[in-house]
């Protein structure tokens, strides 16, 4: 008896507590109050507003006297003072309305927070936060790139001096390349602009205007910067036109700008340039001297006149190999090869015409032109890229992110070398380790272009001669990079492996398939990927494995699956308490013997069903819980929904970490709840929700992190690339405001 009473015991029906009834709620003196409240608002009547103001502190008073009733204070005075100040047409009024509101004791926390928005939401004092929060950034990026190499020193050796030295120069740069208004000075300017539009007549407002003006000047010179760099590269990148679309719009800020001025003389001049060449090239040119008698005979058989093409050209060659028709006879001889299947042949015909002087052959550019396209020759592309690729992995090992060559900091050249100079001896010293590393780097970096070319070559020759070794290349670099699914494809196009090569990769690939399918969030997607598991690989473990799951699923699929975890239970108890779900209270009392909630917690599975989810027999929360179903009232469902709507929205206002993420397949099932017609929604899996409600603790854990009030962070810091270890100071940089995006 012992033994059995101390396993846990899920019950066999769904425990739900009978619905709470509800009697007639006859209004209190309070709620009259409020009421008058309401209508005075409605009507403008302040002076009516005020009487019925003092009615409910008068019964707040009489409820605080009496000990039974406190807890029936909910902070009825705060919400009538906010509803009145909100009739107030002065914003200034409305603002000291909000701080006095802030100083009573009478808010509830809810409408505390948004008091607190009201009251913060002063033009000016945005603007000042956001000047303050210009001058930290500055200074703290300056502080940051000194702090590292000092904090590294005592370490770090003569790699600090070196880290000095180039933070001098990133300061150096940082400071010629600052633009002329940052984000937040543009943000300060938008407030002051918003405060004179909306308080012209306020003592402040002649002191904005003239900050006003000056920074817009600074606005205007960042714009006409901005252009004409934009201009400077589409020069350089050939568009001229571009060019001198940006030389305009930097007029526009500053019309007389000398460097706009420049800019848009340069590019109209090469646009006009532009356009005459391209109208002379669409003349009508000339017919010069008839072309020999033999080049009839060839057009008529490329153009199906009769004969055959490749043998009148070879016909044509060797008649007369330095004739004038000799180099298009080998253009022929050579397209002909390649529709015939000698794809080598064509090429080496291609190249050899390619490599003429083009002012001594007619088909030489043309030869070139598909010699050097990867779309026509994708093998000379993957040749040449998987050469290249060699060439950047030796660069890489040797000077590590400066194989590429200085970062691009929109200076010349050799300045940018000579920012980058201190970081060679620490790139030189770390060589060793990049030596050690490089087998194992993940993901692989390199091969990315030989590898589309090598796609490219196996799309267009399926029975090119190089075909097996191109597709060899690349299965290898796809099982480098972690892509067994890809080597397997590969693998299967090609014609020197066995069954036996073939098992090892599909076993491979069945498995990377099957974890990439339990990352899906959506259950109807993931039901679709397993099938196809299943269905491709059946001879695989994996492949049976995923059939066996895909099953599984099947038979629990749901129209809806909107879980409540046990935490968001456990924290919030009057929604699984008689007012939502009705839970008995024994199920969450952390005692497993009773049948203890399952963490899933409680399911809303469509239509007025709920799943249950219970733990084990074995009470461990890993093994797969005991599910059981009950269908709920429309009344009950009205109400579960109405509460979790309203708690996600008060968790929003008093937790700054939580997040009510919007989900429109749960909006609309939570709207049908509401009135009574969730068994008549859509049951199509594209209509599920997969929404998750969870507790703060499940989230976050048991201590959640705040942003410290210091204005700095200790920072730890060591690395086995350069051997450098330090602790130092770091500014904090302040977070950008959430229409931060509206400046940029």
């Amino acid at each position: 008896m012992l033994a059995g009473c101390s396993t846990s015991a899920p019950p066999s029906y769904a425990p739900i507590q009978p619905l709470a009834v509800r009697g007639a709620i006859m209004p209190t003196d309070g709620d009259l109050a409020a009421a008058d409240v309401a209508i005075a608002v409605m009507a403008n009547d302040s002076l009516a507003g005020l009487h019925a103001l003092g009615r409910i502190h008068a019964y707040e008073k009489a409820v605080a006297e009496t000990e039974e009733e406190d807890a029936l204070r909910i902070g009825l005075p705060g919400y009538a003072q906010y509803a009145l100040a909100s009739t107030l047409d002065d914003p200034e009024r409305f603002r000291e309305a909000m701080e006095h509101l802030l100083d009573s004791d009478d808010l509830d926390p809810g409408l505390e927070q948004i008091v607190k928005q009201y009251h913060d939401d002063h033009p000016l004092k945005l603007a000042r936060a956001r000047v303050r929060d210009a001058w930290v950034r500055h200074l703290g990026t300056i502080f940051n790139q000194f702090a590292a190499p000092i904090g590294k020193s005592a370490a770090s050796g003569a790699f600090a001096v070196a880290g000095f030295v180039r933070s001098t120069f990133k300061v150096m740069l940082y400071e010629l390349q600052r633009e002329e208004m940052g984000l937040a000075e543009r943000q300060a300017l938008g407030h002051w602009k918003r405060f004179v539009e909306t308080n012209p007549d306020s003592e402040d407002a002649e002191d904005v205007v003239e900050r006003i003006e000056k920074d817009q000047e600074r606005w205007n010179r960042l714009q006409r910067d901005r252009a004409v760099q934009a201009g400077e590269k589409a020069l350089e990148r050939g568009q001229p036109r571009v060019a001198l679309v940006m030389a305009e719009r930097a007029l526009m800020y500053e019309n007389e700008d000398t460097g706009a001025t420049r800019l848009r003389d340069e590019a109209r001049d090469k646009v006009k340039r532009w356009q005459e060449a391209r109208e002379s090239s669409e003349q009508a040119i000339g017919w010069g001297d008839v072309a020999p008698p033999e080049a009839r005979a060839l057009a008529l058989a490329l153009l199906g006149g009769g004969g055959d093409p490749a043998a009148e050209a070879e016909a044509l060659f060797f008649q007369d190999p330095q004739g004038p028709l000799a180099d298009e006879a080998r253009f022929v001889m050579a397209t002909m090869r390649g529709e015939n299947g000698n794809t080598d042949a064509m090429w080496e015909y291609m190249t050899a015409i390619s490599m003429v002087d083009p002012y001594e052959s007619n088909m030489s550019r043309h030869a070139q032109a598909a010699v050097r396209s990867p779309s026509q020759h994708p093998y000379r592309a993957y040749r040449l890229t998987r050469n290249n690729d060699r060439v950047d992995q030796v660069k890489w090992i040797f000077f590590g992110p400066l194989g590429g060559g200085p970062q691009d900091r929109n200076l010349p050249r050799p300045l940018e070398w000579l920012v980058d100079m201190p970081t060679l001896v620490e790139l030189f010293m770390s060589m060793p380790n990049r030596l050690v590393f490089f087998p194992w780097m993940q993901p692989w970096p390199f091969g990315k272009a030989p590898a589309a070319y090598a796609r490219r070559y196996l799309e267009r020759y399926p029975d090119g001669s190089r075909f097996n070794d191109v597709a060899g290349w690349l299965q290898d670099w796809e099982q480098r990079r972690g892509n067994h699914v890809g080597a397997f494809d590969v693998a299967l196009v090609r014609t020197d492996l066995d069954d036996g090569d073939l098992s090892g990769l599909e076993e491979a690939a069945a498995e990377q398939k099957f974890e990439a399918s339990e990352r899906e969030p959506r259950t109807d997607a993931r039901l679709v990927l397993l099938k196809g598991i299943a269905r491709e690989h059946p001879q695989t473990e994996w492949g049976q494995k995923a059939g066996h799951e895909a099953r599984k699923l099947a038979l629990h699929f749901t129209s809806q699956r909107i879980r409540l975890s046990r935490g968001f239970l456990e924290e919030h108890r009057f929604v699984a308490g008689p007012d939502g779900i009705g839970l008995e209270p024994l199920y969450l009392d952390g005692n497993e013997r009773n049948g203890e909630l399952h963490p899933d917690g409680i399911s809303l599975v469509g239509g007025r069903t709920l799943e249950f989810s219970f733990l084990a027999e074995s009470g461990k929360e890993k093994d797969e819980p005991e599910r059981r179903y009950r269908t709920i009232s429309k009344e009950r469902m009205s109400r579960l929904v109405s509460l979790l709507d309203e708690t996600s929205l008060r968790l929003a206002q008093l937790e700054s970490d939580y997040e009510y993420v919007s989900d429109a397949d749960r909006d609309t099932f939570f709207e049908a709840a509401r009135l009574g017609v969730a068994d008549e929604t859509a049951v199509r899996s594209s209509a599920r929700s997969e929404y998750a409600f969870e507790g703060m603790r499940e989230q976050y854990g048991l201590v959640r992190s705040r942003d410290s009030i210091l204005p700095f962070e200790l920072v730890v810091q060591g690395s086995l690339y350069d051997f450098g270890f330090g602790v130092f100071p770091r500014i904090r940089m302040p977070k950008p405001t959430p229409d931060a995006f509206l400046y940029r």
